[in-house]
């Protein structure tokens, strides 16, 4: 029982939910469209990555060697969730380079890892400009959706997308910024610290899985119907 700690519930509770989440969206991933699809893919990869680092720490004790994770995700990330966005911005008709963007970010995100911040450390100069960049994609979307039209039966869903995305990586930005800091610190400040995190993580993880499961429950057949071909 001692090895039973507040931050591994935690931890473990969002390893579930994370793996819950990804496994509906699998089981139903044809009935959702493109954009959502997009955001699924990004959901598996969160589940992915998540089971992998709580194995490497509570499975295999190697917690001090499993920060290349953090890089190898944040490019993961940037890629899936940029191109969400640019599907979605481009069904508000947002015309951007969005693919130049993703590709010149990945490029830093990489040269940043190799040159900069080695696979040891926090990767805090590429993680905070990637939260940051997607916070600002959050507020942009919420914008157009106000003073835009957007005709898909799933909107509701998108918006809890949106929430969930700027919940985590809002309450994440500064201890991002100040990782390396961080880890200079006693060991149960760091993880008093990194519990916050945790449990924004979770929280937004709850959020993403009562959108696809209220989409699937709530009988929208009729609206459904309503939307563009293009769409899907």
């Amino acid at each position: 029982m001692k090895d039973i700690t507040p931050d591994k519930i935690l931890l473990t509770l969002t390893v579930g939910i994370s793996i819950l989440t990804a496994l509906v969206f699998l089981l139903k991933n044809r009935g959702f469209s493109i954009l959502v699809r997009r955001f699924g893919a990004y959901v598996v990869a969160v589940a992915l990555f998540e089971l992998l680092s709580y194995s490497l720490v509570f499975v295999f004790q190697n917690s001090n060697n499993n920060l290349y994770l953090l890089h190898l995700y944040t490019l993961v990330e940037f890629v899936l969730i940029g191109l969400f966005f640019a599907k979605l911005f481009d069904l508000f008709e947002w015309k951007m380079p969005f693919g130049l963007i993703i590709f010149i970010g990945s490029i830093l995100i990489i040269l940043n890892s190799i040159f900069i911040q080695p696979l040891d450390e926090y990767n805090s100069f590429s993680r905070t400009p990637v939260q940051l960049v997607f916070m600002l994609g959050c507020f942009a979307a919420f914008y157009f959706f106000t003073h835009r039209n957007y005709p898909y039966a799933d909107r509701g869903m998108v918006k809890m997308f949106l929430i969930a995305l700027l919940l985590k990586y809002s309450g994440s930005l500064f201890l991002y910024l100040f990782g390396n800091q961080i880890s200079l610190l006693q060991i149960e400040t760091q993880k008093a610290l990194w519990l916050v995190n945790a449990s924004l993580n979770f929280i937004a993880q709850v959020i993403i899985l009562i959108a696809i499961l209220g989409w699937i429950i709530a009988d929208k057949k009729d609206d459904k119907e309503t939307l563009k071909q293009e769409y899907f």
